[in-house]
């Protein structure tokens, strides 16, 4: 799967969640009342074996837990989440969320210039 996301909406003053399942061949979409695990359950199966892209929301975290699925999850919601532990008012927390900004731009520099390493130098540099 390349990726899945809901996002909110009203309908007649009710609260819908309207679904999407990216893949390469086509795109599903479910409206439904639930924003919850139960959705990628009846959607993806228990049997699931691709791996889904997703943000952090916990239907996700859930349903991989519950039926073993592999989750990657998206690089800009981690870093939006670092971004503000690098903001936060505790010191050490601080300064932790810096340490791991630099650490990521040091990945995506080393993943940029891949094309330009020997494949020992790139895995000594990752």
């Amino acid at each position: 799967m390349k990726s899945s996301d809901e996002t909110g909406h009203q309908d007649d003053d009710k609260l819908l969640w309207t679904w999407c399942f990216d893949t390469p061949d086509y795109s599903l979409f479910r409206i439904d009342a639930s924003r919850g695990s139960g959705v990628l359950g009846t959607i993806l199966g228990r049997d699931f074996s691709g791996i889904i892209c997703a943000d952090y929301w916990g239907a996700y975290r859930k349903y991989s837990r519950l039926f073993d699925v592999r989750v990657q999850y998206c690089m800009a919601h981690l870093i939006r989440e670092i971004r503000f532990l690098a903001e936060h008012s505790v010191k050490k927390l601080c300064r932790w969320g810096n340490h791991l900004l630099e650490w990521l731009k040091k990945l995506f520099k080393t993943l940029n210039c891949h094309d330009k390493l020997t494949a020992k130098a790139f895995r000594r540099s990752i």
